[in-house]
């Protein structure tokens, strides 16, 4: 995938330049995905994955009943809304998702964030797995960056789950914050943010560039308990 990195990293100078302009984004990863290699098209898909994670973490808590935040299907997605809906006669699944079914066949999920947090860890587990440095990378900064976030939302509720009492803060957005600042949807206007949204939350956290977690008061066997039991904090 080495040919490619260029396109990855030029990212974040993405302009759209044109407010009027159509963009549909299932275009515009046909358009990537045309001048990709076979083996790297399997990479490039894992990058997708990330919203059929999402569609079918949906679709298997609407068949158990389970409330959902998700309630539009993702794109751009593999499999479609119907493929998706059907997702137990789906015979070309990546690995990680065939073992989640396969291992919770007939698991009594308690919430969505447990459905969630079970399929991400085989997600993440296969992308390590594939033997390219930068799928490697991406996944192992995501996985840390999903258990900091759970540290510090652990911090927030208490360790042993009970909501705490917080003092009310006024949070200072502008206007422009909760808009789409000219994007045609709110989606591309998260991709082009994600550099910054990554970039405050680790810096929320850093100190001398390393990662500090003192201001969350959990021993490091505490942190280490809370993300080995899977606590859902969120």
């Amino acid at each position: 995938m080495g040919s490619y990195y260029y396109l990855i990293s030029g990212l974040p100078e993405v302009k759209l330049s044109d407010s009027k302009a159509k963009y549909d984004i299932n275009e515009i990863t046909q358009n990537i995905l045309s001048n990709l290699s076979n083996k790297d098209i399997k990479l490039f898909n894992y990058f997708i994955y990330q919203n059929d994670n999402k569609n079918l973490v949906n679709a298997i808590a609407n068949s158990r009943g389970l409330f959902s935040p998700y309630f539009v299907h993702l794109e751009p997605s593999i499999f479609s809304k119907e493929e998706i809906q059907k997702y137990a006669n789906l015979s070309n699944l990546p690995n990680y998702m065939v073992k989640f079914l396969e291992d919770n066949k007939n698991t009594e999920w308690e919430n969505i964030r447990h459905i969630e947090n079970n399929l991400l860890s085989l997600y993440y587990e296969e992308m390590i797995q594939t033997g390219n440095a930068f799928i490697r990378e991406y996944a192992l900064f995501m996985r840390n960056l999903k258990n900091i976030l759970a540290a510090l939302n652990g911090k927030a509720l208490g360790f042993s789950g009970d909501e705490i009492s917080k003092e009310l803060v006024e949070i200072k957005w502008d206007a422009e914050a909760a808009e789409k600042g000219g994007y045609e949807h709110f989606m591309m206007k998260e991709i082009h943010e994600q550099p910054k949204a990554i970039k405050d939350t680790l810096n929320s956290v850093l100190r001398d560039n390393k990662i500090d977690l003192s201001d969350v008061n959990l021993s490091d066997d505490e942190i280490i308990d809370l993300i080995e039991n899977e606590i859902d904090v969120f």
